[in-house]
């Protein structure tokens, strides 16, 4: 059932308008809100905020498994990825790359027109993982409440993250140097960031360009330090590579046809999910 569900996401990811319906309807930032009130250490409400919700999906989604041929359980996949799913529209991101590129008519402008279009590639790359493929793969791992736990404790670490800058704010006014916390929670994001950027990396090594792709893959599975996204755009890059310019003209050619391949490429990218969850469910 996990498979179906992922199969349906994909093809409402690519071809969807819009959000998707239920999209942002579960309100983390209110049972966040509840949670840190309970009187107890930092790891009982982390348990509290993010365990809690994770278990108790578990346990609905296990008590209707098999309740008519376990079309409960499908439309229970179905809903929670979509509630946890926030739509990236790949073809908006890239018409509105290619009406800057209609626009630009000035050779000074193309380095940061070229740096622009480099960025395009990385927050696409960040959007679909940590908010789209993230949700899909721990969905086929541990059902619905593995995109719960993702969800739950994305935004618990968004709120870390921006009391950590309230405090970095202070302390940079009387020093010149502070330091991050990495906290037990962010710890367990890059750990749920990075199995599933690395099956990012092998689509893309399927799709793309497989020597190159399979350098990458082999070297991100030996990596435990740096962040999904360096991966991701590592893995880009090696799939699809850009040609140098001579000029204004050369370089708006050479960026049309660039531009048709990325948006194929991370079209062939969403694709390939399906397929890895039909060989997931089949070893499942």
């Amino acid at each position: 059932m996990e498979f179906l569900a992922v199969a349906i996401l994909v093809l409402l990811q690519r071809y969807w308008s819009g959000p998707l319906p239920l999209s942002g309807s579960i309100n983390v930032a209110d049972w966040l809100a509840l949670s840190g009130r309970i009187p107890g250490s930092e790891t009982l409400i982390y348990v509290v905020s993010v365990g809690i919700p994770a278990v108790i999906i578990w346990l609905i989604a296990e008590s209707i498994s098999d309740t008519l041929l376990g079309l409960l359980y499908l439309f229970a996949c179905i809903g929670v990825l979509m509630a946890c799913i926030n739509r990236v529209d790949i073809a908006v991101l890239f018409d509105q790359a290619h009406q800057e590129l209609r626009l630009l008519d000035d050779e000074q402008d193309l380095m940061s027109a070229e740096n622009g279009f480099a960025e395009l590639q990385a927050v696409v790359h960040r959007q679909l993982h940590l908010d789209v493929t993230i949700y899909l793969f721990w969905c086929l791992l541990l059902g619905p409440a593995g995109s719960i736990l993702c969800l739950f404790n994305r935004i618990y670490c968004d709120q870390l993250e921006a009391d950590s800058d309230l405090v970095l704010s202070d302390e940079l006014a009387s020093s010149s140097v502070a330091e991050r916390p990495h906290t037990f929670p962010m710890k367990v994001q890059y750990w749920l960031e990075w199995p599933s950027a690395r099956v990012n990396i092998m689509i893309m090594m399927f799709v793309g360009q497989f020597n190159a792709g399979w350098k990458v893959l082999s070297e991100s599975l030996l990596d435990f330090q740096s962040a999904a996204l360096e991966w991701l755009v590592r893995a880009y890059h090696s799939g699809v590579v850009r040609e140098d310019y001579d000029g204004l003209q050369d370089f708006k050619a050479k960026q049309v046809a660039y531009l048709d391949e990325c948006e194929q490429f991370l079209n062939r990218q969403c694709m390939g999910w399906i397929g890895f969850a039909a060989v997931f469910a089949i070893f499942d």
